[in-house]
Order: C-alpha cells, then sequence, then structure tokens
C-alpha cells in the first residue's frame, strides 16, 4: 500500500498600471505533502510544481516589482516500508519591455523555488531539487534575483542509509541603463542514518550563475552565493554524511558603459555529517575561480570568495573529519581603477571522542591588469578541531598560501596585498594534546608595476596560535616568515615611487591546565630586498608569538626583521623586531635596516619582554641616522644568555642583552679592573649593551647617527636593594672625521650622565674602564619599584668609515659590600678633562622613553 500523493498546485498573479507610481504583483505557488504510511504501507510523494511568468505585470514610466514563490510538496514518512519522494520545485520568470509600449522605468523581479523534503521511513527518500531563473530586461534599472533551495533528504532507519539533500540551481539575467543580477543557491541537506554499515546522506550540490548587462555609466552589480549542502547526521555507528563540494569558475559576467560593474562570487562547501560510532563525515570542498576582461567599465570591482565545509564532529571513540580545503583565484584585467579582493578560508576540522579534524588548506591568487589597481588575496587555515584523551590530540591548523600581481599602466598609486595566515590547532581535553599552529611561509606573495607611479606592495605571514590542552602537551605556536623581494629597475614599465612592507607574526603557544605547561610562541622573520628606479621605501616587521599560561609559562618566539633599500633619490629603510612575550624566557630581538641613496633615513628598532613577576620586564634597541651612500643600521635586545659580540661597524649600532650570563660578564670583568672592583663579588647585572655610530663607506658630507637603548627593572624582584653602578669600556673609534659624540644616560627619568665631546678620542678614553656609582636603589630619586633606564649616544661625523663605539654595562652589586660614590666623586677619579671641557653632568629631567624585555627570577 502507498499514502496519497500531494496535490497538484496552480496559480497566477497580473498587476496592470497605467501610472507612474509603484506596482506590484506576488504570487506563491505550493505543490501538496504527500500522505504517511503505516503498517507497512509506502509515504505517498509530495507534489512537484512548477510556474512559469505566474507573476504579471506592466506600468508606464512607473515602478514594478515582481515576486514569484513555488515550494515542492514535502513526501509523506514510512514506518516499515519505502518513504515518499519529495516533490520539486521549479520557478521560472521572464520579462522583456524593451519592445513593450508600456515601459517601467524600474523593475523589481524575484524568482524562488524550494524542492520538498524527502520522506523519512526504513528507507529515506532524497531531498527533491529546486530550480529558479529570473531574465529580466527593462527600460531603465532593473534588479534581478533569483534563489533556489534543495529539499532535505529523508532519514532512515537501522537498515537503510540517509538520503542525499536535493540539488538547488539559481540562474539571474538582467539587461537595462543600470542593472542588478542576483542569484543564490543552496543545497538540501542529507537525511540521518542510524546504525552500523549505514551513511547519513550527502549534501545536494549548488549551482549558481548571474549575467547583468548594462548600457548606463551608474553603479551595477552581479553576484552569486552558491552553497553545498550539509551531510547528515549518524547515530548508532551509523557514519556522518559528506558536505557537498562547491565550484564556480566565472559564474559572474557583467558589462556596463563607463560605469562602476561589481562582480561578486562566493562560493561554500557544505559541512560534514556527525557521527557516533561510525565515520565523520567529509566536509564539502569550496573553488571559486573568476575570469573577466573588461573593456568598458571605468571601475571594475570583483570579490572571489571560497569557504570549505567544516568536518563532521565524531563521538563514541570516533575522530573528527578534516575541514574541506578551499581555493579563490581571480584574473582580472580592466581598461581603467580595478578593485580585486580575492579570500580563501579552509574548513575548521570537526570535533572528536578522540582526536581533533585538522584545519583545511586555503590558497588564493589574484592577478590583475588596468590602469590602477588596489588588489587583496587572503588565505586563512582551518582550525583544527578539538581532541579527547590520553594519546589523542586537537587537529592541527590548515596551512595558508596566498600570492598577488598586478601590472597598472597609470601613474597614479597602485596597492597589492598579500596576506596568509596559518590555522589554529585544535583544543585537548581530558589529557589529549593541543593541536600545532600552522607556519606560514610567504615569498615574493605582493607583486607589481606602475608606469611613474607609486606602487604600494604589502604582504603579511601569520602563523597560527597553538591549542589548550588539559592533562597534554599544549600546541605549539607556528612560525612565520614573510620574504619579499623586489627589483623595479629590471620593469620595463618603472615606478615613480615604490613602497614595500613586508610583515611575519608568530602564532601565540597554546595554554595549559590541570599540569599541562604553556607551549612557546612561534618565531617570525620579515625580510625585504627591495631595489627601486627612483625613490624607495622599504619597511619589515617581525613579531614573535607570545608564549602561553600554564604549569610553566612558554617562552616568547624569536623575531628578526632585515630590510635592504636601494634607489636611485630618497630612500628609507626601516626594521622593526619584537620578540613574544614569555614567562622566563623569550626569544631574541634583531633587526637591521640598510639604505643606499643620496637622501633619505633608516631606522632599525627591537624589542623583547617577559611578563610581571621577573626581575627584566623588558628591553629594547633602537638605531637611526640619516643615508647617505650606503647607510646600515642593527639592533638586537635579548633577555638573558650570552651578549651580543661588539662591533665597530655600521653607522648606527644599539645592541643589549639583558641579565647576560656569566661568561659575558666575566669576560667584561676580567679586561677591566675599576668595572670589576666596584661591582665586587656576586653582583646581580641588569644588562651589557654597545651604542655606535659611524660616517658610511661612501659618505661625503656631515652625518647624524643616533643609538638608543631602554630597560625596565622591578626592584621588586631583588632580594635586598644595593646600589646602581655603571661601567663604561671598550671605547673604541674609526678614521678620523667624528666631530661630536654626545652620551646621556637617564634613569627614573632623571639624567645621570649627560657627556659631550669633541673629538673621537676623549670619547674613548671616557668608555675605558670608567666605573660609576649613582647611589643606592633604595634611596631617591631611585625609590620607585620600577627602575626604567635609557641610554643614547649620538654620533656626528664629516668624513667616510669614521665613527666611535662603547660598550655598557650596568647591574646591582650587595648593597654593604662597598660605599657609595657620587657621580661627581666618580667624575673625580676619571683624570683631567679632555681639552674643550668635553665631560660634563646634567641634571636635567627628559621625557620618559620605555622600550624593553626581560627576566631575571631573583626572589623564589
Amino acid at each position: 500500500m502507498t499514502a496519497g500523493v500531494g496535490g497538484a498546485a496552480s496559480t497566477s498573479a497580473t498587476s496592470t498600471a497605467s501610472g507612474s507610481g509603484a506596482t506590484s504583483a506576488t504570487v506563491t505557488q505550493t505543490g501538496g505533502n504527500g500522505g504517511s504510511g503505516s503498517s507497512g504501507a509506502n509515504g505517498g510523494a509530495g507534489s512537484s510544481t512548477g510556474m512559469t511568468n505566474g507573476a504579471k505585470g506592466s506600468t508606464i514610466f512607473g515602478s514594478l516589482t515582481l515576486t514569484q514563490t513555488v515550494v515542492g510538496g514535502n513526501a509523506g514518512g514510512s514506518a516499515g516500508a519505502t518513504a515518499g519522494a519529495g516533490g520539486a520545485g521549479t520557478s521560472t520568470l521572464s520579462l522583456d519591455e524593451a519592445e513593450s509600449a508600456d515601459q517601467s522605468l524600474t523593475i523589481t523581479a524575484a524568482s524562488n523555488a524550494t524542492g520538498g523534503n524527502g520522506g523519512s521511513g526504513l528507507n529515506g527518500a532524497i531531498g527533491a531539487a529546486a530550480s529558479s531563473s529570473d531574465t529580466i530586461t527593462g527600460r531603465q534599472t532593473v534588479n534581478a534575483a533569483a534563489t533556489a533551495t534543495g529539499g532535505n533528504g529523508g532519514a532512515s532507519g537501522t537498515s537503510g542509509s540517509g538520503r542525499g539533500g536535493g540539488r538547488a540551481t539559481a540562474t539571474a539575467a538582467a539587461t537595462g541603463v543600470t542593472v542588478a543580477a542576483t542569484a543564490t543557491a543552496v543545497g538540501g541537506n542529507g537525511g540521518t542514518a542510524s546504525g552500523a554499515g549505514m551513511t547519513a546522506g550527502a549534501g545536494g550540490v549548488a549551482t549558481a550563475s548571474a549575467t547583468g548587462t548594462g548600457s548606463g555609466s551608474g553603479a551595477m552589480t552581479v553576484a552569486i552565493t552558491q552553497t553545498g549542502g550539509n551531510g547528515g547526521s549518524g547515530s548508532a555507528d551509523a557514519s556522518g554524511g559528506a558536505g557537498a563540494a562547491s565550484s564556480v569558475s566565472s559564474g559572474v559576467v557583467g558589462s556596463t558603459v563607463s560605469g562602476t560593474l561589481n562582480l561578486d562570487q562566493t562560493v561554500v562547501g557544505g559541512n560534514g555529517g556527525s557521527s557516533s560510532g561510525g565515520t565523520a563525515g567529509k566536509a564539502g570542498t569550496a573553488t571559486s575561480a573568476l575570469t573577466a576582461d573588461d573593456n568598458k567599465s571605468a571601475v571594475l570591482n570583483t570579490m572571489v570568495i571560497a569557504t570549505g565545509g567544516n568536518g563532521g564532529s565524531g563521538s563514541s571513540a570516533d575522530s573528527g573529519a578534516a575541514g574541506g580545503i578551499a581555493s579563490a583565484t581571480s584574473a582580472i584585467t580592466g581598461i581603467e581603477t580595478i578593485n580585486d579582493t580575492t579570500t580563501a578560508t579552509g574548513g575548521n576540522g570537526g570535533s572528536g571522542a578522540d582526536s581533533g579534524g585538522a584545519g583545511a588548506g586555503a590558497s588564493t591568487s589574484a592577478q590583475a591588469t588596468g590602469l590602477l589597481l588596489t588588489m587583496t588575496s587572503t588565505a586563512t587555515g582551518g582550525n583544527g578541531g578539538t581532541g579527547t584523551g590520553t594519546g589523542f590530540a586537537g587537529g592541527a591548523g590548515g596551512v595558508a598560501t596566498s600570492s598577488a600581481s598586478g601590472t597598472a599602466s597609470g601613474s597614479g598609486a597602485t596597492t597589492i596585498t598579500a596576506n596568509e595566515t596559518g590555522g589554529n590547532g585544535g583544543s585537548g581535553n581530558s589529557d589529549a594534546n593541543g593541536g600545532a599552529g600552522a607556519s606560514s611561509t610567504l615569498t615574493n606573495g605582493a607583486l607589481g608595476t606602475t608606469e611613474l607611479g607609486t606602487l604600494n606592495l604589502n604582504q603579511t605571514a601569520t602563523g597560527g596560535s597553538g591549542g589548550f590542552s588539559s592533562g597534554g602537551l599544549a600546541g605549539a605556536g607556528g612560525s612565520a616568515v614573510s620574504s619579499l623581494t623586489d627589483n623595479d629597475t629590471s620593469n620595463s614599465n618603472k615606478s615613480a615611487v615604490i613602497n614595500a612592507i613586508s610583515t611575519a607574526a608568530g602564532g601565540n603557544g597554546g595554554s595549559g591546565s590541570s599540569g599541562s605547561a604553556g607551549a612557546a610562541g612561534g618565531a617570525a622573520t620579515a625580510s625585504l630586498t627591495l631595489t627601486g628606479a627612483n625613490a624607495a621605501r622599504g619597511t619589515t616587521a617581525a613579531t614573535g608569538g607570545s608564549g602561553a599560561t600554564g604549569a610553566t609559562h612558554g617562552s616568547g618566539g624569536a623575531a628578526t626583521a632585515t630590510t635592504v633599500v636601494t634607489g636611485r633619490t630618497k630612500v628609507t629603510a626601516m626594521a622593526t623586531a619584537q620578540s613574544g612575550i614569555g614567562g622566563t624566557t623569550t626569544g631574541p630581538a634583531s633587526a637591521s635596516a640598510t639604505a643606499t641613496g643620496v637622501a633619505g633615513t633608516f631606522t632599525a628598532q627591537a624589542g623583547a619582554s617577559l611578563t610581571t613577576g621577573s626581575l627584566i620586564q623588558q628591553d629594547s634597541a633602537n638605531a637611526t641616522g640619516v643615508v647617505k651612500g650606503t647607510s646600515v643600521g642593527t639592533v638586537e635586545a635579548t633577555i638573558s644568555g650570552a651578549s651580543a659580540t661588539f662591533v665597530t661597524t655600521g653607522q648606527s649600532v644599539a645592541l643589549i642583552t639583558a641579565a647576560p650570563n656569566s661568561a659575558s660578564t666575566s669576560a667584561v670583568l676580567g679586561a677591566n679592573t675599576a668595572i670589576s672592583t666596584l661591582f665586587g663579588a656576586e653582583p646581580t647585572f641588569f644588562a651589557i649593551a654597545e651604542v655606535g655610530g659611524g660616517e658610511s663607506s661612501l659618505g661625503t658630507s656631515s652625518q647624524t647617527m643616533t643609538s638608543t637603548l631602554n630597560e625596565t627593572v622591578d626592584l621588586t624582584q631583588l632580594a635586598t636593594r644595593g646600589d646602581l653602578i655603571v661601567g663604561l669600556y671598550n671605547g673604541a673609534s674609526t678614521g678620523t672625521g667624528v666631530t661630536s659624540i654626545n652620551f646621556t644616560l637617564t634613569v627614573d627619568n632623571v639624567t645621570e650622565i649627560n657627556q659631550t665631546f669633541t673629538s673621537a678620542a676623549s670619547a674613548v678614553a671616557y668608555f675605558s674602564d670608567n666605573a660609576m656609582n649613582l647611589g643606592s636603589l633604595a634611596a631617591a630619586p631611585f625609590t620607585a619599584n620600577t627602575l626604567t633606564m635609557q641610554a643614547v649616544l649620538t654620533v656626528t661625523t664629516d668624513s667616510e668609515g669614521s665613527g666611535f663605539y662603547g660598550g655598557i654595562i650596568i647591574g646591582d652589586p650587595p648593597k654593604a659590600r662597598l660605599p657609595a660614590r657620587s657621580l661627581v666623586d666618580a667624575m673625580a677619579t676619571f683624570g683631567p678633562a679632555a681639552a674643550g671641557g668635553d665631560r660634563q653632568v646634567s641634571w636635567t629631567r627628559p621625557a620618559p622613553l620605555l622600550l624593553a624585555a626581560a627576566s631575571h627570577g631573583v626572589i623564589a
């Protein structure tokens, strides 16, 4: 026996107006539902229903709105037999007023179709298909929208698998002066399944396309959204259904006459179905590719998006499924301005009762040719799913790759950007490990040319964060490497100005609980080699990932930034490195900025820091100067470990190691008797540092370089506060062209040392085993709990290869060991002042400048 079939439906609506006002016609047609079958009877089929031009109307220079909706009937279920099939829904709407006597100034038409759901039963039925089309031609403004949603598959009992979701197809076409065409298709969801060996239904496939033809110069939009259906869930050991893959190649097509054309294409993969006891459903992939060649529009805006589906989750000792891969590509050609955004996001891994699914990869590639370009290509890996239990882990983050390249024939500004971000690792619960954050490596991701214009190249690589763990190992942060090399002199079309930025950020470490240690942050490396045909500006920025909290705090990630810029005229080179915040340790931060040109500036800066509770909180180094020929700034900021090797090259040098190791301090004390004597036995050293500057090898005129060091010390971490001791040593000079040197040391906003030298020899003498006691750290002006110090060296030279470099050691010897000497006493023992009164003491109070990093636990 079979239950009754749903009844057919038929309807229409017509609206005719002779005026110029608003007129609308709306019609909805729904097929009847199939009847249910019991006691072994089959379920009845839902009624399929279709409509063609059921909504009609006309105006005379007015506004016409047509809305047509078709819904297929749902199928009847069956207890013990075959469920009924859902009814298909088909909506076709078309209107052509081009040759009509009655023409509207604005036509807005919508065609909607929904397939009926398949019936549930011993064997569920497939969801019904939905098809919608909307084709409109008008005199002026035309808005056409088509929407289709496939029916859901029916659920099956213990002896059958779930059925698939229905297919969805949507097509929109608009023709007029100013047009908008939008198509949206969503596949139906798969039906559920129950029982070992069974599989839930797969998601339905979706297909969408849209075309817009505009004869005007206004703004026009052609857009589609295509989403694959989700897989059904599986229970009682049944597997989850697969999410539908979704793929579009140039699904949007349009044209204007000297207008603005917007082409938007979004593709989404279906999510995998969950499973309890079986295999989690596979995620649907997403592929969005757009090729557009427009020789009419003044402005062409394109948006290409792909998002992978999420993997199905697993329970009852099942692992989560991996996310769906996402890929987005664009190849755009226009005659004037192009603004392109290409984005891909990998699907997330499903959570599991065992291991979490891996996050999916994502890739983007964007290419454009036009007069002026603004391009952004962004890829983001999916996050790993949560894992549960000893021996299991959260899923790893997905890897991302991105690139963007453009050719601009105009002399205005063109900007090309490539971004990639690794997915985060999944969490680990109940003694499972956290998943690793994905590393990110971006090499020459943003490239382009202009014809005597301004070219801006930007690329960023970001590592994924590690996953949390409760009782296991937390996931490490992913590393990040951004490397960009561009030589504009080799291009046939050369830019008047080229600006490039290379950025890297390491992922944060995963946190821990229930005895789990926090994980380390990922290292970051940013490099740039830029050669400009004219003016050039290059910047690198590297930021290490922060270490995470837990039973022990993870180390911060190291950071390295290197910038090399060459230009025919003015050049600017900047490099910034900041290591990640650590608990008791962090990686070194180092930066180098090299500039070659006839004018400009260079800046290198580095910093490191630790969390509250460490003796050394921060340290930083900064080196700046003007460009004369080839000029180099070198900086390094570290906390603990060996001090940096002393150098006597480079135009500006600033190196600081906070809380240096005993081998480094012993080397300084062993070579400097006075300093060693004043520090005595068992001192606490705050830092070893170097400052220096010199004329570039190609310099032919006066050049000034400035080196700056900063440090912040938490004095509450000292068991006993002693005196603040400063030692200056290893002064060295090169060449004969040093004309002026100024050295200042500011402590807690008080300038303790302010020395000016008119010769390198006097500065060398001052930085030769010169030990000074600046007073008790327990008395004014050092009574605050936080000690901030800044050392600044400014060197001015007028001949190539000339410079000065000196070392600094600073710390706190045991309180009771030596009587404190005043700074004036210390200066008196140094010897007679050099000719010209070079040595002076100033007690002015400049504005504070902090930046530092460190860790040195003195109090347990």
